[in-house]
């Protein structure tokens, strides 16, 4: 007995009708992103994994949770890569980047948001907190879970992310980063604010909302939700301006974000909005296979013209045709199509084919147009 294959946990299929919302949602971005003037990057899907221990550090949950790593195959020396797959990619830019991501939930429709900031300063003012704040924790190790202990040492920041109700009370009385920022920091922080209060966007400091990478600093930001549960957080982001000098390059500012795609689509679906579901312009009824290379001659004439059609496969190997001619309208009024292509025996004959409208408020009439004529009638179908 062959064993059922599975998908691999986490790399689901993303399948219509659901591909759709998500091309829906991509198009937003990549409209509003062209307004603001961003361009697309594409980054290769499998890097050296020393890339992201050296830039992200050994001891976080990307590297120990979310990080897949292989050993290639040995080249003809012997040699082998050891590869990781990339993890998700990832003040008046800052600013920005925050009104950008404000107004996308504007034009999604989202209202059930709030906007938390906070301020990590730079490297050796969080050396300072670090220092206090081990300290604090280690005064208090008794209440400390088991990750909260290992992280003890080697990433304590994270520990006041801790979604444990046990430690809340504990870490919410833990030392606070920006208490211990110097004038400048301070003075961004304040700027960042300024901005966003100037250009309407409401916002909340949180002072526990913390990144465990060394190359954050200055601002971060995360749009949360309460309607998903402990997956609230839609969308991410903050200034490493210490990133690409960590990876060897030449010292440079940086900011961004991240998005998360399918929980911006269930909060959206959790607020009723659905987005419309892409339908072709026609729908090719065909009771009989045997004229297949006539209609797709047709066909394809039509869809150079930029008329999305879409047809029912027949089976393959059998002589069962495309279905009957029922069977294929309810297809046809399924595909959400405008008008219906009738490749019927009688008009075939005539060298036609019978186009009829589908959709309330158009005529009931059908119209026989001639096959070697499609691109002159193209039109009216889109």
């Amino acid at each position: 007995m062959v064993d059922k294959l599975t998908a691999v946990k986490g790399m689901n299929d993303i399948l219509p009708p659901e591909s759709a919302h998500w091309e829906w949602l991509e198009d937003r971005v990549r409209s509003l992103m062209a307004r603001y003037a961003y361009r697309n990057i594409r980054t290769p899907i499998l890097e050296h994994t020393r890339l992201f221990v050296r830039s992200i550090g050994e001891v976080t949950d990307i590297v120990e949770k979310e990080m897949y790593s292989f050993e290639d195959r040995s080249d003809k020396h012997g040699d082998a890569d050891h590869l990781t797959m990339r993890p998700e990619n990832g003040p008046d830019v800052d600013a920005e980047l925050i009104l950008l991501a404000a107004a996308l939930w504007r034009e999604l429709g989202l209202t059930d948001w709030r906007l938390e900031i906070n301020c990590l300063g730079q490297p050796e003012e969080r050396a300072r907190h670090r220092e206090r704040l081990i300290a604090y924790l280690e005064g208090h190790a008794d209440r400390l879970d088991e990750e909260a202990r290992r992280r003890l040492h080697s990433n304590p920041l994270r520990i006041l992310d801790t979604k444990n109700p046990q430690m809340q009370d504990l870490v919410n009385q833990a030392p606070k980063l920006i208490d211990f920022l110097g004038e400048r920091s301070l003075a961004h922080f304040q700027g960042l604010q300024a901005m966003l209060d100037a250009n309407g966007v409401s916002w909340t400091l949180n002072p526990r909302l913390v990144r465990g990478l060394d190359y954050y600093n200055l601002s971060v930001f995360e749009f949360v939700t309460d309607r998903l549960g402990s997956q609230g957080t839609i969308c991410a982001g903050g200034r490493y301006d210490g990133l690409i000098g960590q990876m060897g390059g030449k010292a440079a500012p940086a900011v961004g974000w991240a998005l998360g795609v399918e929980r911006v689509l269930e909060l959206l679906r959790e607020q009723g909005v659905e987005p419309a579901q892409p339908a072709p312009d026609a729908f090719a009824v065909v009771p009989d296979a045997a004229v297949l290379p006539q209609v797709l001659q047709s066909l394809q004439i039509l869809r150079e013209a930029g008329v999305s059609v879409q047809m029912h496969a027949p089976a393959a190997g059998t002589a069962e045709g495309m279905g009957s001619m029922k069977s294929q309208f309810k297809r046809a009024d399924a595909s959400g199509a405008r008008f219906a292509l009738i490749f019927g025996q009688a008009e075939l004959q005539q060298g036609c084919v019978a186009v009829k409208a589908l959709r309330s408020g158009q005529s009931d009439e059908q119209v026989l147009e001639p096959l070697n004529q499609a691109d002159r009638w193209a039109a009216r179908l889109r």
